[in-house]
């Protein structure tokens, strides 16, 4: 596990974005198929409970803001 800074703290980001859009994808392809899903779904949860440790650092918060990771959270 690589220390948390700028760099794993934006290379988290792009990832969640990544993941978040392949679900979306996948969920607009097979609305009544969740098993079509369902990795997807797993691999965003995965990425998701990684950057909880964002949380503690508070000085990196201005990364989630400056790449729009906020909005795309909620």
């Amino acid at each position: 596990e690589e220390p948390l800074d700028e760099s794993s703290v934006k290379k988290m980001i792009l990832t969640f974005e990544k993941r978040s859009y392949k679900n979306q994808e996948l969920r607009i392809k097979f609305p009544d198929n969740p098993e079509k899903f369902m990795e997807s779904e797993l691999d965003l949860n995965d990425i998701i409970q990684e950057m909880h440790v964002v949380a503690t650092m508070p000085d990196l918060y201005h990364l989630l803001v400056e790449l729009n990771a906020v909005q795309s959270l909620l």
